[in-house]
């Protein structure tokens, strides 16, 4: 994927994919920067929320985590 961000970098898919296989990887600050970047430009922003939510609660950042969960629940699928 690095090699299509590197082509693409502008691309909120692909940032978005990068985004997710750093969270699987547990490089969560990495992943953080990654879906924070993408989420104004994605189209489908419930399932970035539902990240955001998830990696900031494994930051010990439950303020944040709480308030991406509550957005993911208000944004259409």
């Amino acid at each position: 994927i690095d090699s299509v961000v590197d082509k693409f970098p502008d691309n909120p898919r692909f940032r978005d994919t990068l985004a997710t296989i750093l969270q699987k990887q547990g490089k969560l600050d990495l992943a953080l920067v990654e879906f924070e970047r993408v989420l104004p430009t994605i189209t489908n922003k419930k399932p970035v929320h539902q990240k955001l939510s998830e990696i900031y609660g494994e930051l010990g950042n439950s303020q944040l985590s709480k308030l991406h969960a509550e957005f993911a629940e208000k944004v259409a699928p």
